[in-house]
C-alpha cells in the first residue's frame, strides 16, 4: 500500500466483511466520527495510532516490509490476469450490452 486511500479501503474491506458498523468503531477506538470516516475514505493523514487503534479493533495488524517483499503481498502477485466483470465487458466492448423492453 502506497496511498491513504489504499490503507482506507483496506480498513473499509475489514469492517464490512466483520460486519461493524461506524458507531461501534467510533466506540472501540475513542476516534472521533469524522476523524474515521475520513480516515476509511483516504481523505485524512491520520495519527499512526489512530490507524493501529482502527486495525486493532478489525483484527489487522500493521506490518512495514522491504519493498522487494511488497510486490509478493499484492493482489496479483501470481500473475493472474485479473477478472473482468460483466459491467466492465459492456463498457470495452459497444454493443456487448443490450437493453431490453419491459412486456
Amino acid at each position: 500500500m502506497k496511498t491513504l486511500i489504499e490503507v482506507g479501503n483496506a480498513l473499509q474491506e475489514a469492517r464490512a466483511a466483520r460486519k461493524i458498523k461506524m458507531g461501534q468503531l467510533v466506540d472501540s477506538t475513542g476516534l472521533t466520527a469524522v476523524t474515521l470516516r475520513g480516515l476509511l475514505e483516504g481523505k485524512t493523514d491520520a495519527r499512526l495510532s489512530s490507524v493501529f487503534a482502527v486495525a486493532q479493533e478489525l483484527g489487522l495488524e500493521l506490518m512495514l516490509v522491504p519493498k522487494e517483499l511488497a510486490s509478493s503481498f499484492s493482489d496479483n502477485a501470481a500473475g493472474a490476469a485479473p477478472v473482468e466483470s460483466a459491467v466492465e465487458r459492456a463498457l470495452r466492448e459497444p454493443g456487448a450490452f443490450k437493453l431490453r423492453r419491459m412486456p
